[in-house]
């Protein structure tokens, strides 16, 4: 990188500017222009120059870009900065996340919302499918209940699973196996819900109103 004062400092005028900076990209060294905080190798770097380039000039030579024209290329710089440099959103975690371990598969559980409410599944299982890693997901409320009991908790709080809990492993069968800070394993068989305590209360209205119209076409 070659640093510089400023555009009026680098060349006579505008044409050579440009020449010498072309030449430098070609090579792949960046120009940087402190006084007007310009990096040649940038996206908009030439045209920003292009503009400024005749109003940079010694002071005294009279300015080809008016004030007015030189405050509004640095508010379009700054435009497409704010656009191009965007904060990332963080990923929203939830207290079991990087908690669970497929055991058939090695992968770590995540959360899915399903119809019937959220669930936890293998990573492999969600995205390549049951022939990859037949596991089984879990439904939140189930872990949450099961994790509370071998807390010895009445109600399930993620800070509790965090200070005492360094992972849980999910085996088939339905086995969990909680693996503790302090070096101990607690394992603990959950049951699956019954189809009809899986419903949601929408999920019984579409039902029961499918078969209500299933009735007057056959009446």
């Amino acid at each position: 990188m070659v640093i510089t004062k400023s555009i009026s400092r680098f060349a006579r005028n505008t044409v050579t500017l440009l020449q010498t900076v072309r030449e430098f990209k070609t090579l792949e060294v960046d120009i940087y222009f402190e006084e007007q905080n310009i990096h040649t190798m940038s996206g908009d770097g030439e045209l920003m120059m292009t503009i400024l380039a005749s109003y940079a000039q010694e002071e005294s030579h009279e300015a080809i870009v008016d004030e007015k024209t030189f405050q509004a290329v640095q508010g379009e710089k700054s435009r497409r900065s704010a656009r191009f440099n965007k904060k990332s959103v963080p990923k929203k975690t939830y207290p079991f996340s990087s908690f669970m371990e497929c055991d058939n598969c090695g992968k770590n559980y995540r959360r899915k919302v399903t119809k019937s409410g959220p669930v936890w599944v293998c990573n492999t299982f969600n995205s390549l499918g049951k022939s990859a890693c037949a596991s089984n997901q879990i439904p939140e409320s189930i872990l949450q209940q099961v994790t509370a009991e071998v807390l010895g908790k009445a109600d399930f709080t993620g800070e509790q699973l965090h200070s005492q809990i360094q992972k849980t492993v999910v085996y088939s069968e339905n086995v969990l196996i909680f693996c503790f800070r302090y070096g101990s394993e607690v394992t603990r068989k959950w049951e699956d819900r019954s189809r009809a305590e899986s419903w949601t209360d929408e999920m019984k209205e579409a039902a029961s109103q499918k078969v209500l119209g299933r009735n007057k076409h056959n009446a």
